[in-house]
């Protein structure tokens, strides 16, 4: 199995770092095998992800 997370930050620069360490906070990816096999993007708006074998994107909220 291939356990491989993929970020993409749709924020600016100066805001990757706090919206990061928000990301890793979130009960739901607070672990690293909660992450694994998970492509990620993170966004002002919430945490957009696409699990492996998933067939479509699920977008979860910050609140």
């Amino acid at each position: 199995m291939l356990a491989i997370v993929w970020f993409f930050l749709s924020v600016s620069r100066c805001e990757a770092a706090i919206f990061i360490r928000r990301f890793l906070r979130h009960p739901k990816f607070d672990t690293q095998a909660k992450r694994m096999g998970t492509v990620i993007r993170i966004s002002m708006n919430g945490i957009y992800l696409w699990r492996q074998h998933a067939e479509m994107e699920t977008f979860i909220s910050w609140n």
